[in-house]
């Protein structure tokens, strides 16, 4: 009786240590798909990033050849003392 509960015992440590391992190995799985993803997700964020700033740019650009004429037509009405 006492060899049987010992078996009993061994094969239920065996069954828990099985499924432990089982359990990490799928973790590692599911980790190992995400890299890919996660990957794929920084890259689509880098190209809308610089898609923005180059847009950024064009309009800090037009906004400067804005005030540059502005400027421009104050220091000539200002220069030649007109209202």
């Amino acid at each position: 009786m006492d060899m049987d509960k010992y078996f009993i015992g061994l094969a239920s440590i065996l069954i828990i240590g099985l499924i432990y391992v089982i359990s990490i190995y799928n973790k590692v799985i599911k980790l190992k798909n995400i890299i890919p993803e996660n990957r794929s997700n920084i890259e689509i964020l880098r190209k809308k990033k610089e898609y923005l700033i180059t847009k950024i740019v064009a309009i800090v650009d037009s906004y400067v050849l804005h005030e540059k004429g502005t400027t421009e037509n104050v220091s000539f009405y200002f220069g030649r003392g007109e209202p």
